[in-house]
């Protein structure tokens, strides 16, 4: 099995190799950064980190400061975002906004709380026991031959496949080594 990963390795960065090709230098290069622009410290911080990006041939910066509550921040903010930017281009690092990140909903929860409640639930069966409810699936969740035990072709009973069927009729029932040969 090692001599198997490490020949699929090495083909994999020759292949690298070929299409990227070695003496191409890459047009963006760019480093994440994130600060809420708190202090005058915190800007300083972060030049620091755009002139080690600078020296390191690093030319942009993807900077999450925030920008999907910009209407509740401070004019400190704003200046301290104005000063970080005048350092970026003098240092020759784009400073590239990151805003609206769905992760967590921060930025939308930050106007209104609310908006963290969940959705509706009615005719949920809870079964009361003593002075606790809890809730019971209705009916019983059930997942048809969760073991992946029956066959039905080459899927699992019960399942069905996304993507292209040729695609997956073409490498079933090859090795891994097979299946790179045909690429």
């Amino acid at each position: 099995m090692k001599k198997a990963l490490t020949i699929f390795i090495c083909l994999l960065s020759v292949v690298t190799t070929l299409l990227l090709g070695q003496s191409r230098p890459l047009r963006d290069r760019w480093v994440m950064l994130g600060s809420s622009l708190d202090s005058d410290q915190e800007v300083e911080r972060i030049v620091g980190m755009a002139r080690t990006a600078s020296e390191h041939g690093l030319n942009g910066i993807l900077f999450s400061g925030g920008f999907d509550t910009m209407d509740l921040k401070t004019p400190e903010f704003f200046e301290r975002l104005t000063r970080l930017k005048q350092a970026c281009d003098k240092l020759g690092v784009e400073l590239i906004p990151s805003g609206f990140g769905v992760g967590y909903g921060g930025g939308v929860l930050a106007h209104d709380k609310n908006l963290a409640a969940g959705q509706p639930v009615r005719g949920a069966l809870f079964v009361v026991k003593g002075n606790e409810a809890t809730f019971q699936a209705d009916p019983a969740v059930k997942i048809a031959n969760a073991d992946f035990e029956k066959r039905e072709g080459n899927l699992p009973a019960g399942f069905t496949a996304h993507g292209s069927a040729a695609g997956h009729a073409r490498y079933h029932g090859r090795s891994f080594r097979q299946v790179l040969r045909a690429l």
